[in-house]
């Protein structure tokens, strides 16, 4: 989302300031566009698949995210293990 927002402001369609840190964009202009009361129906459905692509990519990540996690968790596991091992061997040693 972030490149299509520098994209558009690049290329003058829209001006304003991204805050990176809270997530969002503050518009100060924007070029006007004359529509159609015919087209909006197509523009919803539009902006509709766009929102459900945007869910199928955020579900993917946090998907990841979760694997990672459970990744992580299992070596910070076998590290203790590892280092437990250690300290006994030296103890006998």
């Amino acid at each position: 989302l972030e490149d299509l927002v520098i994209e558009a402001v690049y290329a003058d369609v829209l001006r304003g300031s991204l805050d990176q840190r809270n997530q969002h964009l503050e518009v100060d202009y924007s070029i006007g566009r004359d529509i159609q009361l015919q087209d909006l129906s197509a523009i919803a459905r539009t902006m509709q698949e766009w929102c459900v692509g945007c869910e199928v990519v955020l579900s993917g990540m946090e998907e990841q995210v979760s694997h990672a996690n459970q990744h992580k968790e299992q070596q910070l596991g076998l590290k203790q293990q590892i280092e437990s091992e250690v300290v006994n061997l030296k103890k006998n040693h």
